[in-house]
């Protein structure tokens, strides 16, 4: 349920949308301030999004943010470390990557019997031809609202998918890009010269590749210049094909579909006919929207009581790293294409993973397994009785019919439009006197719990 909304805009919004119990703030501070306000929709500009995300963490609400997360890497590491000191998860709006049926690509790729090893290359496209109006309102914000231009819009998705493709554990080594900037077509116009271009105009137009190491490579391609395309293709060294060409918003609900096709090798002949390759169509018969899948699952994770902390700290940590990674990938290409195509590094920013110890949950390395007798001789008993003891979240879930309602607030109205209830928790109070022990992310073999859905 909305519960709260600020800014004058999303005001006349709730007025037009007869939104009577919604309490309108004037300002931003004022909605953070409300102890009922259990998490918030972030949909500021990008170049404010930072501050306020951080804001927000420190006022112990959980985030559900618009992409790109930043304005470039660090910003979107600063959000990360606030929302992790602070034990509030961090989500960005990317709903496609909670529909059932890109959970059914990445089960598909994970099993050996479908696609016969780990994907090699993915390749993602994700293009529409803008008018030369809404390229003229990108050109005129990027100084001062989003100055990433198309890499941060489309190419955010793209970037996602490569992640989705290689693993949530995929860390970015390099990017080379080429890109095509708004100045480029209208400097005649503007009397802007090629370092102005650079300086002053967001790419509209983006051809890039991402090196992750162990022979993977990510090939984007995002464009406000051609037609409209979603399409994905994700191969191996075997010989399988994953394709989807309408990843990001389904053709068909339900009936979303992918192929997985097998290539003969070499091409057989049948009579007077060549067999190159076989395919098979999956089909997803969910009809929930991705958007409402989406708002579930942040819920879920917020509401979750039955997880230790620790297990529910590796959680929260699994989705930041996720947008971070993201954010980083963007940036490098975004960098590279400044450079004129020249490689650059990714800086995938390290940071130890906080996890706290108290008397009911033992700090364990995830790496590190642990047998039930030692357990029972280290005095922790069995795992059934240790769910006895653990403690749980200081919330009042509301019992209602399905869709469940749950509180949120907006500092944007796109955060409850339709009819989508929205689903929200409290965190964890945080204690003083608890023990925090920091352990590196490289000897924490994290599951990758954006890739798993309950």
């Amino acid at each position: 349920m909305l519960l709260a909304v600020a800014g004058a805009e999303v005001a006349e919004w709730c007025d037009e949308e007869e939104l009577e119990a919604v309490t309108q703030y004037t300002t931003y501070e004022e909605l953070l301030c409300d102890p009922r306000v259990d998490a918030v929709y972030v949909g500021v500009c990008t170049r404010l999004r930072s501050a306020w995300c951080v804001r927000a963490a420190e006022s112990g609400k959980h985030l559900l943010v618009e992409k790109p997360l930043a304005r470039s890497a660090r910003e979107a590491f600063e959000i990360v470390k606030a929302c992790e000191e602070q034990g509030v998860l961090l989500m960005d709006v990317t709903a496609f990557v909670h529909h059932e049926r890109s959970r059914n690509m990445v089960s598909a790729l994970r099993d050996e019997r479908h696609f016969g090893g780990p994907p090699t290359r993915c390749e993602a496209s994700h293009s529409f031809a803008a008018t030369r109006d809404f390229q003229q309102g990108t050109m005129d914000s990027v100084n001062n609202d989003d100055p990433l231009g198309v890499v941060g819009d489309l190419g955010w998705y793209c970037a996602k998918w490569g992640l989705l493709a290689f693993g949530a554990d995929a860390t970015p080594v390099s990017a080379q890009a080429k890109a095509v900037w708004w100045g480029m077509l209208s400097a005649d116009d503007d009397g802007l010269d090629a370092v102005d271009v650079l300086e002053e105009c967001p790419p509209i137009e983006l051809t890039g590749t991402v090196d992750f190491g162990a022979h993977q490579t990510l090939q984007i391609h995002c464009s406000y210049n051609h037609a409209f395309r979603q399409r994905i293709e994700v191969s191996g060294y075997d010989t399988k094909l994953l394709t989807c060409d309408d990843f990001l918003y389904p053709t068909k609900i339900p009936g979303a579909t992918f192929d997985v096709c097998t290539f003969a090798s070499p091409p057989l002949r049948d009579l007077d006919s060549l067999v190159l390759k076989t395919a098979q169509t999956y089909v997803s018969h969910s009809t929930k929207d991705q958007t409402t899948s989406m708002i579930d699952a942040f819920a879920d994770l917020v509401l979750n009581t039955t997880d230790s902390r620790r297990k529910k700290k590796q959680r929260f940590h699994a989705w930041a790293r996720g947008a971070l990674v993201t954010q980083v990938i963007v940036n490098a290409l975004l960098e590279s294409a400044k450079r004129d195509g020249r490689s650059v590094k990714a800086q995938m920013p390290s940071y130890p993973l906080v996890l706290e110890n108290d008397d009911d949950d033992e700090l364990i390395v995830p790496s590190q397994k642990t047998s039930r007798s030692q357990q029972k001789a280290a005095g922790g008993g069995s795992a059934k009785n240790n769910k006895k003891k653990k403690k749980t979240l200081n919330i009042k879930r509301k019992t209602t019919t399905t869709p469940r309602e749950h509180h949120l607030s907006s500092s944007d109205g796109n955060a409850s439009a339709g009819n989508d209830r929205v689903v929200v928790g409290q965190g964890p109070q945080r204690s003083s006197a608890r023990i925090k022990k920091r352990a590196r992310s490289d000897n924490n073999k994290l599951h990758s719990d954006f890739l798993e859905y309950s």
